[in-house]
């Protein structure tokens, strides 16, 4: 039976899948974060192979059974960063897997919805954050009020000036994550209508309308055309604060888009699934799955 690795990672936890030729769930396993940038190749390669050992054992197959391939989508895996990775992998645990595929996070997410962003809750995050202090240093001048957002920025960060922030900036190993989380505070000020908040958002509407404006002229015009127009997969926390963007989302494309409709939907499961269908693709071997079994609709937009 062949077995097929999917591998999810991100800064804060990492999810990694077995499934057969029909893409059924055989294994899985929840380890610590894998963004290279965070905790260095060292470390990675370590938890990576931790990883792929329990997912063996998991299994219970005979000494020597060798994973077909293994497909990694995993945060920071880019610019020549996935050959480091590849080679790793292959001298600590090249006994465990046959062939290997790495990719950026993204991918994992893409291929586990179809065949085949920016304006994610750390822009939001860091525009807010930006505007108060310019703010304050007296450098731009905000035309909303910001002792809201600067007094959420102190709760949240459990600091008492922005002096202290310096220590989130700069700490030894930035926390990406609990960074970007600070947008889940802005929406709750957002939704008390918090003017900054609010403007943080709607101008995250319009950056994610203008990357799909700049991808426009990479679709074909099958895609165009299909009922409910080009599908944009959605993934991250941010969508959670989508009714504070689909507005300014909409305009943009109403005003620069020859697009006429949008489908948008989330991924029900993790996207290891895409992993393990980018490896496979890679490799050539065969792994039928249900894409649409793998998200739900969450948005049908036309104008």
């Amino acid at each position: 039976m062949p077995l097929y690795v999917g591998v999810e990672g991100g800064g804060t936890h990492t999810t990694a899948i077995v499934v057969n030729e029909h893409g059924k769930q055989l294994a899985e396993e929840i380890g610590e974060g894998t963004n290279v940038h965070l905790i260095g190749l060292e470390l990675l390669t370590d938890r990576l192979m931790e990883l792929l050992e329990k997912l063996w054992l998991q299994l219970n197959v005979p000494e020597g059974t060798q994973f077909d391939c293994v497909g990694l989508a995993i945060s920071g895996a880019q610019d020549g960063m996935e050959v480091l990775i590849k080679e790793h992998l292959q001298d600590a645990c090249g006994q465990l897997f046959k062939e290997i595929s790495i990719y950026d996070d993204t991918y994992g997410s893409v291929f586990t919805c179809s065949n085949g962003g920016i304006g994610s809750a750390f822009f939001i995050t860091h525009r807010a954050l930006k505007t108060v202090f310019d703010h304050e240093d007296n450098l731009i001048e905000c035309e909303y009020p910001v002792d809201r957002v600067f007094e959420e920025m102190k709760n949240y960060f459990g600091v008492e000036d922005r002096g202290q922030m310096l220590d989130v900036f700069y700490a030894a190993k930035f926390d990406k994550s609990n960074y970007a989380g600070f947008c889940k505070s802005l929406a709750m000020l957002a939704k008390e209508g918090d003017e900054l908040s609010l403007s943080c958002f709607a101008e995250a509407g319009r950056l994610l309308a203008q990357h799909v404006v700049a991808i426009q002229r990479n679709m074909t015009e099958e895609m165009i055309s299909q009922k409910g127009g080009p599908v944009v997969i959605c993934v991250g926390s941010v969508w959670k604060s989508w009714g504070f963007m689909k507005e300014f989302f909409v305009n943009v494309l109403q005003k620069t888009s020859k697009l006429k409709e949008l489908t948008l939907v989330r991924p029900k499961v993790t996207s290891a699934y895409g992993a393990a269908r980018l490896a496979c693709r890679e490799a050539k071997l065969e792994l039928n799955m249900d894409l649409e079994k793998n998200y739900e609709l969450f948005d049908k937009l036309s104008w």
